[in-house]
């Protein structure tokens, strides 16, 4: 009984936001109000991938949402990139949201 209890389980939906989060503005305001409340539902495992640290990952960690940054102050965008490519292969989401061009490219290519 208790593999049927399992199997009727319905399967979490990883979703990856990536995006800059360097500034606090529009997009990154639609982000965050956007993932409080995708994150209320239990079926759904969000991720942001942020390219930045700033108001938007505190915002976003305050409210208990994973977040990842991948300074790119500090990092190529070669560096950059493999870690996407790792973290993406490694969690293999079903939806992968990109911001802007840098972010689209990244995730593309990742």
């Amino acid at each position: 009984m208790v593999t049927n209890r399992i199997s009727n389980r319905k399967k979490s939906i990883d979703i990856f936001h990536v995006i800059s989060g360097d500034l606090w503005a529009g997009a990154e305001v639609q982000v965050y109000q956007t993932l409080s409340d995708l994150i209320r539902q239990s079926e759904l495992k969000v991720m942001v991938i942020l390219f930045n640290h700033g108001l938007l990952e505190d915002k976003l960690k305050e409210r208990g949402i994973q977040t990842v940054v991948f300074d790119e102050n500090s990092k190529s965008t070669l560096s950059i990139f493999l870690q996407l490519r790792h973290l993406i292969n490694k969690h293999k989401p079903r939806i992968i949201h990109v911001h802007a061009y840098k972010e689209h490219l990244l995730g593309q290519f990742a």
